[in-house]
This record gives C-alpha cells, sequence and structure tokens, in this order.
C-alpha cells in the first residue's frame, strides 16, 4: 500500500535534522520522497515547519509503517529531537 503523512515539528532546527535522519543511508529502503511544507492548520495551530512524505513502493504493510515509526523516532530520540507523526 502506498502511504503518505506528516511530521510536524515545534522547531526548524528539529525539521532540518529530521530531513537529515530520514535523507540518510539506513533510511533509504522506505524509499521515502520528502519535502518541507508549513504544518497543515488541521494538526497544529502554530506556523511551524512540517514534512510531507510520500512513499514510492506499493508493496507497504501495516508492519512495515510502524517499523518506520519506530525507527525515526528512535532516531530522533538519540538527537533530542520531537516530532508529530501523522499518516494520511
Amino acid at each position: 500500500m502506498l502511504f503518505r503523512g506528516y511530521c510536524i515539528f515545534k522547531s526548524t532546527s528539529e525539521a532540518f535534522e529530521t530531513g537529515r535522519v530520514l535523507g540518510s543511508p539506513s533510511f533509504k529502503e522506505f524509499g521515502l520522497v520528502f519535502e518541507y511544507c508549513p504544518a497543515p492548520r488541521e494538526y497544529s495551530n502554530d506556523c511551524t515547519l512540517a514534512l510531507y512524505f510520500e512513499s514510492i513502493d506499493e508493496t507497504y504493510t501495516p508492519q512495515d509503517i510502524q517499523s518506520l515509526h519506530t525507527r525515526l523516532d528512535s532516531q530522533l530520540t538519540a538527537k533530542n529531537c520531537t516530532c508529530k507523526l501523522v499518516i494520511l
């Protein structure tokens, strides 16, 4: 299944750090394309930055999406970053 979503941040520096993490070789297997954008108002009432992402692989399972979330959360915690992950 294709999936898409947002990572919403409290600070711009966290957004850029997450972009570096998602662009790293350890996340290539997930086949994500992403871009920075303003956080959608339905998910944040601040004028914050978000990363919009889409998968390019149609064979994703819910377990793969959970694996991505777990790995991303682990990497961001190690860098003292947090994000709100919204899967659409």
